[in-house]
């Protein structure tokens, strides 16, 4: 751009020979040139004004996002000891995670005893992930009626590992069945966690991250350190 600036204006000096003197063309020229730094600068002005209307941009969208449940609900704030037992009762859970969205998890119900072990078993994208977050309340349920049909992307399957308890004999014995009509729910203890506030609720349950654990010694000798 600068270069067709001075190009121009020496063009124009030469086709009007004698009518523009000598110290106006040079004048002319030398302001020429130096329009090439400002016009340089003027787009790295822009480029970094554009920039930085991008975290603008980002606020605005923030602000517009639903805001969470409140942190505390005086009217239905649990016992000190919740969860004293552990007893996980999921009734017709339908989520997703965003309006318009196919649902992650569609009509699950599963009633977990206390005191079990229990894998979620599934492949990628079937649910296992979003079920947790449902848990915390991350993923908040549909209080809308679910169908009897579930979609295969929402399929949860739900296995007991053996894990003997005195309540139960020696094995854990899970029940998992498709709802029909109802609202979604999952009672822990007996209570409904969606009646809580997310404080209450979170700081009463806790997760283990899978980050992954590099060691140098074996298996055994990492078992034997940890006894000691």
């Amino acid at each position: 751009m600068g270069a067709v600036l001075v190009g121009a204006t020496a063009l124009v000096a030469v086709l009007t020979p004698g009518q523009i003197s000598p110290s106006l063309v040079g004048l002319a020229l030398s302001y020429a040139v130096s329009m090439t730094g400002l016009l340089n600068s003027l787009v790295r002005q822009a480029t970094e004004t554009e920039t930085y209307l991008a975290c603008v941009e980002r606020v605005q969208a923030y602000a517009r996002l639903p805001v969470e449940a409140p942190p505390i609900v005086a009217e239905t704030r649990p016992p000190p000891r919740w969860p004293h037992a552990g007893a996980i009762s999921i009734r017709n859970l339908t989520a997703r995670y965003r309006p318009g969205l196919p649902p992650v998890l569609s009509g699950v119900s599963v009633d977990i005893p206390a005191g079990c072990r229990v894998g979620v078993c599934g492949r990628t994208g079937s649910g296992k992930s979003s079920l947790m977050l449902c848990l915390f309340r991350i993923l908040e349920a549909e209080a809308e009626a679910a169908s009897g049909e579930a979609t295969q992307s929402g399929t949860e399957t739900m296995g007991a590992l053996s894990a003997p308890t005195a309540s139960s004999g020696g094995r854990c014995k899970i029940s998992s069945a498709r709802a029909g009509k109802g609202n979604g729910a999952i009672l822990i203890d007996g209570i409904d966690i969606s009646t809580l506030g997310l404080d209450d609720l979170r700081s009463r349950l806790a997760i283990i991250p899978q980050d992954p654990v590099l060691f140098a010694a074996t298996l055994r000798c990492v078992h034997c350190a940890g006894d000691s």
